[in-house]
């Protein structure tokens, strides 16, 4: 019996958007309107729920990109430098009485159309990673200047001392719950902006495999395009934040059926 992905996905976009509405009503967020600050302790809280339900969301739509049936159909490779049917500049089109220039909205009108539509990120954020720390006294080297000194004591190392109930800065917070909304209620459309870049990447890969062999004239490797971005998966290497072997809470049971299920539509699609 094969597994039901639709079902699967259904059923987790479900939980999804009951955490996302719960993130609304913790947050304060009101339809139309922005948040602009939180206190300190709420704003950890409300990223402690809403990084995994980032996470979660982009392996949900990994599952609906790769398992369920849609119809990707990619343009023509075109060169870097277009031009138009005669040779001249391509930003202008043809029309009945002659060439007319492309109309370019205001910047009122691009304001009103992209203020309150952030867009969603399909992969996952690069992991950051810092040197180890070590007592480099007396240490010389070619990497010295990797190591940092520190006190035993603790001196150099002063815990922070930050009010819970200090207003901070949540417009970034404010723009990714809505954002997140917005993927969730058009899955389909994010589905297929991930599968048609897979399908750019599997183009890519085939064109750069037969420049390799010396199959196409005139074109080497490293001049193939590539997409953007230039990442093999969408998934950051190890096991996303919030993930626990024993969930406790009701987005990290989410967030670990998701990733595995994932991986297994990535690696097996």
């Amino acid at each position: 019996m094969a597994f039901d992905w639709k079902r699967a996905v259904e059923r987790n976009l479900d939980d999804l958007l009951r955490i996302v509405a719960r993130l609304f009503l913790l947050a304060g967020i009101r339809t139309g309107r922005s948040l602009v600050f939180l206190p300190r302790a709420l704003r950890s809280r409300v990223l402690s729920i809403l990084r995994p339900a980032e996470f979660a969301a982009r392996r949900l739509i990994v599952m609906a990109a790769c398992k369920l049936e849609r119809d990707v159909t990619l343009s023509p490779e075109r060169p870097d430098q277009r031009r138009g049917p005669d040779g001249g500049d391509p930003s202008a089109r043809q029309t009945g009485h002659g060439t007319e220039e492309e109309h370019e909205p205001a910047d009122a009108e691009l304001l009103d159309l992209y203020r309150d539509r952030p867009s969603f990120q399909l992969f996952d954020p690069w992991k950051r990673y810092a040197p180890f720390l070590f007592d480099v006294t007396g240490l010389e080297g070619p990497f010295g200047h990797v190591f940092v000194e520190y006190d035993e004591d603790g001196g150099d190392w002063p815990g922070p001392d930050r009010d819970p109930d200090e207003l901070v800065d949540a417009r970034g917070l404010s723009r990714r719950i809505r954002a997140l909304a917005l993927a969730l209620d058009d899955l389909d459309g994010q589905a297929a902006r991930l599968a048609r870049w897979k399908a750019r990447f599997n183009r890519a890969i085939g064109r750069m495999q037969l420049a390799d062999a010396g199959k196409i004239d005139g074109v080497t490797p490293d001049t193939v395009r590539r997409p953007t971005p230039w990442r093999f998966r969408p998934f950051r290497p190890g096991l996303p934040p919030g993930w626990r072997r024993r969930p406790r809470t009701e987005i990290e049971e989410v967030l670990k059926e998701c990733h595995m299920l994932a991986l297994d539509a990535w690696n097996t699609s």
